[in-house]
């Protein structure tokens, strides 16, 4: 329940925070991403991500062009049930929790046809 308030008052600053820059011909954006793990990080956690959150910033710098950042956090996760490994002559067994922290940054532009 405490989690729930603090994604709330999060999502009314966002608000707030875009009504501001709008006025100064910025966007911000703040969504939630569901991610999928590619190339390897598909071999080792082949689960989607639920967890996780973007934040984009763009500016006008020329009339309908818009230079934007954007960065997130995803994490990956995985339960592996207890299992044997053998290496050598020596094995052990144990149960793995597989977590990996993903966080992209994006520069790009955007054209804007304003009607």
């Amino acid at each position: 329940m405490r989690s729930m308030k603090k994604i709330f008052v999060l999502l009314i600053a966002a608000i707030c925070m875009q009504k501001s820059f709008a006025q100064h011909h910025s966007v911000f954006i703040l969504s939630y991403p569901i991610a999928f793990p590619m190339g390897d990080l598909g071999d080792y956690i082949d689960k989607q991500s639920f967890r996780g959150i973007n934040l984009e910033w763009g500016k006008e710098i020329k009339p309908n062009l818009i230079a934007s950042l954007e960065t997130g956090w995803n994490v990956f996760y995985k339960d592996v049930p207890e299992q044997v490994y053998t290496e050598g002559t020596a094995s052990f067994s144990g149960k793995q929790f597989r977590y990996t922290n993903s966080v992209p940054i994006i520069v790009g532009a955007k054209w804007v046809e304003i009607k």
